[in-house]
């Protein structure tokens, strides 16, 4: 008996490297804005291109893409995180029309290098947007972190 506990306390010390997830991540959506439109008004231009994920303790996210919030779970393993966005603007996604619900399929953040790749299936073929680790997660809260 006391060998199967030594290997349960053993394993459960084990680092999955989902943890080193959690914090903010940020990047630019090139594509988003053209540089010609862009160059007429870098202020709304920078915030449409902005991408910003927090990634949570608690197991939830907060995205900020084009200026527009979201919340929702985020499953995360050692090479990966999965986004699953349960509110638009602070609205639960359920209660949103049925082509709403089906315009923000499940988001998946690949490990490359030092930082990680953002894949939204609803971005129709354009190129993952590159994201950096900026800093920590803040303390845990209701409804996010």
């Amino acid at each position: 008996m006391l060998p199967l506990a030594v290997l349960v306390l053993g394993l459960s010390g084990c680092d999955s490297g989902a943890g080193k997830w959690v914090g903010v991540w940020e990047g630019n959506d090139e594509a988003a804005v053209s540089d010609e439109l862009a160059k007429e008004n870098p202020v709304i231009a920078n915030t449409l291109r902005k991408v910003s994920v927090t990634i949570c303790s608690n197991g939830n996210f907060v995205l900020t893409r084009g200026g527009m919030p979201y919340e929702g779970a985020a499953t995360l393993s050692r090479d990966k995180v999965l986004l699953q966005v349960k509110t638009i603007l602070g609205r639960p996604i359920e209660n949103e029309p049925t082509m709403v619900q089906k315009a923000n399929p499940n988001i998946e953040m690949i490990r490359k290098g030092s930082g990680a790749e953002f894949k939204d299936p609803a971005d129709f073929g354009k190129p993952p947007i590159r994201m950096t680790r900026t800093k920590d997660a803040p303390p845990s809260r209701t409804g996010g972190c």
